[in-house]
């Protein structure tokens, strides 16, 4: 059994993606199907498969939550199993360093991913807890790239409070905004005034 991690360290969670080999298909179907917190992704790549664990909150304490998502993974499955290990987003340089772990910035996974399962895609928009990211690709290359200023609009965690303002988990709010028949009135960019906007729309 051969299954390689990817960890994403973020500013507000911790998500964990692995890619198991075809061997591996019969022991991953009785770990997914335990409900033990794991979920099948859509993808098959090179004979392979991509499962993911439910995102895990920082709470401030990315280097521990990162050991906890690790050790779940290791006592689910056979011993030795495990063959590689990377991490990749705001906190995994810290993180990475502290745990003696290979770690790539956010923008080469991204792009390493996007060349991997979806080589046609040529614009990628990435909304993180802290910042915003627009990346133009071209055969795995990163053409073009964009981020975010210092303002908090646009960023995940604008999203999240206001998603809990509205008493929407965030996970709804796409389906939700897709199906509205108007848009709403915002016209600050900044996220005091935009946040100033919305309030004044629901009363």
């Amino acid at each position: 059994m051969s299954i390689f991690v990817g960890i994403d360290v973020g500013s507000l969670s911790v998500k964990l993606a692995g890619f198991a080999d075809k061997n591996s298909m019969g022991d991953l179907e009785k770990l997914i199907s335990s409900g033990s917190g794991y979920s099948w992704t859509e993808y098959t790549v090179e004979d392979g498969r991509v499962f993911v664990l439910d995102a895990v909150k920082v709470n401030g304490r990315p280097k521990e939550v990162v050991n906890s998502v690790i050790e779940k993974l290791q006592n689910e499955v056979p011993q030795g199993s495990i063959k590689g290990i990377s991490l990749t987003g705001s906190g995994s340089k810290t993180v990475g360093s502290f745990l003696g772990l290979r770690y790539i910035t956010e923008f080469k996974a991204i792009a390493q991913n996007f060349k991997t399962l979806h080589p046609k895609i040529r614009s990628v928009f990435e909304i993180g807890g802290e910042n915003s990211k627009y990346l133009g690709l071209r055969d795995g290359l990163i053409t073009d790239y964009e981020t975010n200023g210092d303002c908090a609009a646009g960023t995940g965690s604008f999203l999240d409070q206001q998603s809990k303002r509205l008493m929407y988990d965030i996970e709804q709010v796409g389906e939700i905004a897709s199906s509205a028949s108007r848009k709403a009135v915002i016209a600050g960019r900044c996220s005091v005034f935009a946040k100033s906007d919305m309030i004044h729309a629901q009363q």
